[in-house]
């Protein structure tokens, strides 16, 4: 009974959002990521393992790291059954367990078991299309964590709701409204439609808005858009487009840093 209460937490994560906001938030974004191999390691960890709370959480966002920065660097999953079994069975044995017992054990590995490294969590972060490769609830998650840690103590910390769709800076369809893309060197490794058409899926180019501003602003121009979030949205996350005039692949790139130094500080690895 003890584990099954713990284990319906993990499921159902929006039941324990005010009494426990930072389990809810891993066992949320852990359901997407699709991991079950890795509700063992939970459960123990939050209804056997003798930790306080804050040493629980410590451990929690490392978990979270490992999990979410092999997904965005597209890492096989293969070998999870092992891993998380291993990882277990130390947790179990530990005397203490102490959040550095779980961060060493997670930093070990290599190859497939490896914690993607900064630099590589980076450069998937800033090149790879997102929104092609984890589809809309996949990015949804990713921004909805960035626009939480972007609140400040001077903002109200506002649960969002579920009424939410990824929008592209840049649309899709864009002809109709954007400049062709300027011309790159004839040696670059890919050519300046091909550039474009990689980075409007990527996460520097997508946001956040409600259904309905979604659809008005959707294929328009900029700076139609631009007004439209700057007078409806409510989220931090689009405040960044209220400071540019003009979007490009210049500014994807440059809105992509920005976030990634969010999800610097949300998903950190152990040096």
């Amino acid at each position: 009974q003890r584990f099954s209460e713990r284990y319906r937490d993990l499921r159902e994560p929006e039941r324990i959002v005010k009494a426990d906001p930072r389990l809810s938030a891993v066992a949320s974004r852990v359901a997407l990521l699709d991991t079950a191999t890795i509700y063992p390691v939970l459960l123990f960890l939050v209804a056997e393992a003798t930790v306080s709370r804050a040493e629980r959480d410590e451990i929690l966002r490392d978990i979270e790291s490992f999990l979410v920065r092999r997904w965005v660097c597209q890492v096989t999953t293969k070998n999870y059954n092992r891993l998380f079994a291993s990882l277990l069975s130390e947790m179990r044995n530990a005397s203490p367990l102490t959040p550095e017992v779980v961060r060493t054990r997670l930093a070990a590995g290599n190859g497939v078991d490896a914690w993607p490294s900064d630099a590589e969590f980076e450069a998937a972060w800033l090149t790879v299309p997102a929104y092609n490769r984890f589809k809309s609830p996949g990015c949804n998650m990713l921004l909805r964590a960035i626009n939480g840690a972007l609140l400040g103590p001077k903002q109200e910390q506002v649960q969002l709701g579920g009424d939410l769709s990824v929008e592209h800076g840049m649309p899709q369809k864009r002809e109709a409204h954007w400049a062709p893309p300027e011309q790159l060197p004839a040696d670059a490794e890919e050519s300046a439609e091909d550039r474009r058409a990689r980075l409007i899926h990527t996460l520097g180019n997508l946001t956040l808005l409600t259904q309905s501003l979604n659809t008005d602003v959707s294929n328009g121009a900029y700076a139609t858009k631009r007004d439209k979030i700057a007078a409806q949205s409510l989220l931090m996350l689009n405040k960044h487009f209220q400071e540019v005039e003009a979007w490009d692949e210049g500014r994807i790139i440059e809105r992509g840093r920005a976030l990634f130094a969010t999800a610097l500080k949300l998903w950190p690895k152990a040096v």
